[in-house]
């Protein structure tokens, strides 16, 4: 079985199919579980924070193949291997949001409190640069997640949601450039409050000036609310957005193989306690 849960917080796992491994974070352990559930081996037992969220992504190089994990203070790669190598460059950004993203060659991550998107050399996640960024600037509100569609990354903030695409854009400058027609003045709430079901589907809980909270879905670069009754029973008192977003944290989205589950937990106080509040076929 996993590792003991009373070594700390379950703060987030991947499953990678290039090892045929699940790869999870409690506490300031990382693991990896064997795809049999037989093994489980020990990767890293000192990140430096112990209770946030962690994120992966999977890098590939054209040559190797990683997996990027972020814990919201520094960055790893680890290889098919499991060795584990720590991102060392100065110039990483830190403190950072825990959702990278990866594709063409590029790692992009959110520094924490700002709008800038940094990215890593190309194919070389352990290369960074002070001003390889780019701003989101299209909305007053710092970023909250950055997340991967098709072949776009998505930029949330708490009031709009913008897109950027890969410019080929050179160094020392960022590759990506802002798709203006896509954005939506549609927020998300917190890092948490999206799910990527697949490549071209995401589903995150938002809301925005003009739109009240709900729960959303990103499919063919289109923002589109989804409408059911018992969204709007769990959401009423959300409706809204400063509302909606100062109770942010009391909701959370995952999905269990083709269902699609919207979680609501027992009490205001509750962190770990949750029902099903909606099942919904993706």
């Amino acid at each position: 079985g996993l590792a003991d849960a009373a070594n700390g917080s379950f703060r987030g796992f991947h499953y990678w199919p290039a090892t045929d491994k699940i790869y999870y974070v409690i506490g300031e352990s990382l693991y990896a579980l064997s795809n049999d559930f037989s093994t489980i081996a020990t990767l890293n037992s000192t990140l430096d924070t112990t209770s946030t969220f962690v994120g992966f992504a999977e890098l590939n190089t054209g040559t190797t193949r990683l997996l990027i994990l972020l814990d919201g203070v520094k960055g790893w790669s680890i290889d098919t291997s499991d060795i584990e190598t720590q991102i060392a460059d100065a110039d990483f950004p830190t403190p950072h949001l825990p959702t990278p993203v990866c594709f063409d060659g590029y790692v992009f991550v959110a520094k924490s409190g700002t709008q800038d998107i940094y990215n890593s050399a190309p194919r070389d996640q352990t290369v960074w640069g002070a001003a390889t960024r780019i701003r989101s600037e299209q909305y007053s509100g710092n970023l909250v997640a950055i997340a991967k569609h098709k072949h776009q990354l998505v930029a949330f903030h708490p009031d709009g949601t913008a897109f950027f695409k890969n410019a080929g854009v050179p160094l020392p400058n960022s590759p990506l450039k802002r798709v203006i027609e896509l954005s939506r003045d549609v927020g998300l709430g917190y890092y948490y409050n999206f799910r990527a079901h697949s490549d071209s589907l995401l589903y995150f809980l938002g809301a925005g000036p003009s739109h009240t909270g709900g729960v959303y879905k990103i499919e063919n670069q289109d923002i589109v609310r989804i409408d059911a009754p018992i969204f709007e029973q769990i959401l009423t008192t959300y409706a809204e957005f400063s509302s909606f977003a100062e109770n942010r944290r009391l909701l959370s989205l995952d999905w269990f193989g083709q269902t699609f589950l919207l979680w609501e937990p027992t009490s205001p106080t509750a962190t770990c306690a949750a029902r099903i509040s909606m099942v919904l076929n993706a």
